[in-house]
């Protein structure tokens, strides 16, 4: 829809087709059109900005963004096609997501009194919805052929992501979804991804590893600031899915046998039925034991000496043989 200074804007409405007076291009002063003029074009610019914010909505960045340039030819200054035009940029080229975030904290910065509220009501909602998008973008693009530059690129655009949600959580009322969104997307950047065309299972660098370590340590701490009763049920999650017994005989869910045997879970036991009922009675009964286990020092001595045969005999399976293993499930 184009909006000409000299012609009156059409629009589609329930009622059907109808004119409304567009405002002349130029600055308030030069007004010379009645006061009634000014208040139906008020309101064809609301409903163009409706119109523009719902087609970003929908997930039709291209159209909100043509919509909220002609938008601002008219009114330079309306926080919410500027805030609009931000986010459909930011949807339509993932690519430059870096530099629409820097636009959305400044936006959000100076974002007037009178708009404050609302806005900021509305960006946390849409922040995590345009990290979800570019999460998904990233991670199709990695598994259509996942090579270690393909990878790096991946790694570059989670932490984009990552960086997008930290700064919404600072900037803004600080909201739970946009926090366990975080923590997510750390996680997605820690985890071992499989080749769709050779099937081969990739798992990340050192470094990019490393990385996630770092954001979903900094998610959780913001987290466990802003909402300690959340964070205390993300750490009783985290225990119903981790190896309970591996982890009450060695004393750390981060001990590299603890990693073996839920890198065995992950690559053998979920992908067959048998292995899939043993986990849910493992999870169903795990805990109990877990419990009395780590009560004994001599019940964890030999449940490790149990455990040792088994762990030695994994490593040889494919995919386990020579690894460190370093997982977060």
């Amino acid at each position: 829809m184009e909006i000409n200074p000299v012609r009156p804007v059409q629009l589609e409405t329930p009622q059907g087709r109808g004119q409304v007076a567009a405002r002349p291009a130029g600055p308030v002063h030069g007004y010379s059109t009645p006061t009634m003029v000014d208040a139906v074009d008020d309101f064809s610019l609301t409903l163009l900005l409706k119109m523009a914010d719902a087609a970003l909505a929908g997930g039709n960045s291209a159209t909100a963004l043509e919509q909220y340039v002609r938008l601002l030819q008219y009114e330079p200054d309306n926080v919410r096609a500027l805030y609009g035009k931000i986010l459909a940029e930011a949807g339509q080229s993932p690519a430059n997501l870096k530099e629409s975030l820097g636009k959305l904290e400044l936006l959000l910065k100076r974002v007037p009194d009178a708009e404050r509220e609302s806005l900021l009501a509305r960006a946390g909602e849409d922040i995590v919805a345009l990290g979800k998008k570019v999460e998904v973008e990233a991670l199709a693009t990695l598994l259509k052929e996942i090579t270690p530059l393909s990878y790096g690129q991946f790694a570059e655009r989670m932490e984009q992501v990552l960086q997008l949600y930290q700064n919404g959580a600072l900037l803004l009322p600080t909201r739970e979804g946009t926090l366990m969104a975080m923590i997510a997307a750390a996680e997605r950047l820690m985890a071992p991804q499989r080749d769709q065309k050779s099937g081969k299972r990739f798992y990340p660098s050192e470094g990019i590893y490393e990385k996630g370590k770092r954001w979903l340590q900094r998610a959780r701490e913001l987290l466990k600031k802003s909402f300690p009763s959340r964070f205390k049920r993300l750490l009783l999650y985290k225990k119903y899915q981790t190896c309970f017994i591996a982890t009450a005989a060695w004393g750390d869910s981060e001990a590299e046998e603890v990693m073996a045997l839920r890198a065995f879970r992950e690559l053998y036991l979920r992908n067959n039925p048998l292995g899939r009922r043993f986990i849910v009675l493992y999870y169903r009964h795990g805990g109990t034991i877990a419990g009395l286990i780590a009560e004994s020092s001599i019940l964890r001595m030999v449940v490790r000496g149990l455990l040792s045969p088994f762990l030695w005999g994994i490593r040889l399976l494919p995919g386990m043989r020579m690894r460190r293993f370093r997982y977060i499930f």
